[in-house]
């Protein structure tokens, strides 16, 4: 429900102050975009991609230039520990690197 990916039946649900019940499809996914982060079981890394590739991926959809891109996600990748995994392909990692890839 935080994430809302789901509508409630009834009740009320307020996060950050706001309750997105009253939010439109194309708003709810500005909010999830800004404000929530998803770690999936099979963690859905792009096979042909590198962690780096994979980390910036998302940052595409935002108005960061390319450059401030790959900065962003070079730093989260350090910050989980992964900054000399940049260039590899998650088959080149293990289970829980890229369960942090994932979370960068």
């Amino acid at each position: 429900m935080i994430a809302a990916m789901d509508r409630p039946t009834s009740g009320e649900v307020l996060v950050l102050g706001q309750d997105l019940r009253s939010f439109g499809r194309r708003e709810l996914a500005r909010w999830r975009n800004a404000h929530i982060g998803f770690i999936f079981q099979s963690f859905n890394l792009i096979p042909v991609l590198t962690t780096l590739e994979n980390v910036a991926l998302p940052l595409k959809l935002t108005r960061l230039s390319a450059k401030q891109q790959l900065q962003h996600a070079t730093t989260a990748l350090e910050l989980v520990g992964l900054g000399d995994r940049l260039h590899h392909f998650p088959h080149q990692l293990s289970g829980g690197q890229e369960q942090r890839v994932a979370i960068a």
